[in-house]
C-alpha cells in the first residue's frame, strides 16, 4: 500500500490520533472506521471500486477527469454499516469537490463529517483549502459557509475550448 494514499485520504490522522478501529488491511487495502465521527475510510490499490462508486452515483465531471482522480489517489469514500454514504474528492486544479451524498443518507451530517477530513488532509499537506460551487446550490453554500469559509463576492467563471 502506498503510504502516500492513507495521507491523501486522511486515513493517517485518525491512525495517529488513535481513533481508528482497523477493519482490514493487506498489501494493498485499509479499511478504518475513525471511533469518534463513525466515518469509515478506505485506500486501495483497486481504483475499480471507487470508479464503480462515484460513475454510479456522480456525473458532474468528465470519466477522464474522474479516471485521473482516482488514480491520483485524491477521493475520500465514506461508508457506514458496510453502505457507501458519499463521496469527496479533489479536482485536478487543486480544488476540493465532487462533494456527494447518497440520498437515503442525506441529513446525517456525512458531508460535513467528509468535507472536514479532506479540510484537514489539505491543512496538513501545508495547501490553503478551497472549493468552488456551482451557482444556485444553496445547500452546499450554507456548508461552506457552516465550515467557516468566506464566499467570493464575485462569480468566478471557468471557460475552456472544446
Amino acid at each position: 500500500m502506498n503510504m502516500d494514499a492513507i495521507e491523501c485520504l486522511g486515513i493517517k490522522r485518525v491512525l495517529d490520533r488513535g481513533t481508528a478501529e482497523v477493519l482490514f488491511r493487506d498489501e494493498g487495502t485499509i479499511l478504518v472506521k475513525d471511533t469518534v465521527s463513525g466515518a469509515v475510510m478506505l485506500a486501495s490499490d483497486d481504483a475499480e471500486a471507487g470508479k464503480k462508486a462515484l460513475t454510479e452515483n456522480y456525473d458532474l465531471i468528465s470519466p477522464e477527469e474522474l479516471r485521473e482522480v482516482i488514480e491520483r489517489e485524491a477521493l475520500l469514500i465514506g461508508e457506514k454499516d458496510g453502505d457507501k454514504v458519499g463521496f469527496i474528492g479533489e479536482h485536478l486544479e487543486g480544488s476540493m469537490g465532487l462533494l456527494y451524498v447518497i440520498p437515503e443518507h442525506r441529513r446525517n451530517h456525512y458531508a460535513q463529517e467528509l468535507e472536514s477530513i479532506y479540510v484537514s488532509k489539505t491543512l496538513d499537506k501545508g495547501f490553503i483549502p478551497f472549493g468552488q460551487v456551482k451557482a444556485g446550490n444553496e445547500p452546499s453554500l450554507r456548508l461552506q459557509e457552516k465550515l467557516g469559509f468566506t464566499r467570493s463576492e464575485t462569480l468566478i467563471y471557468w471557460m475552456w475550448k472544446e
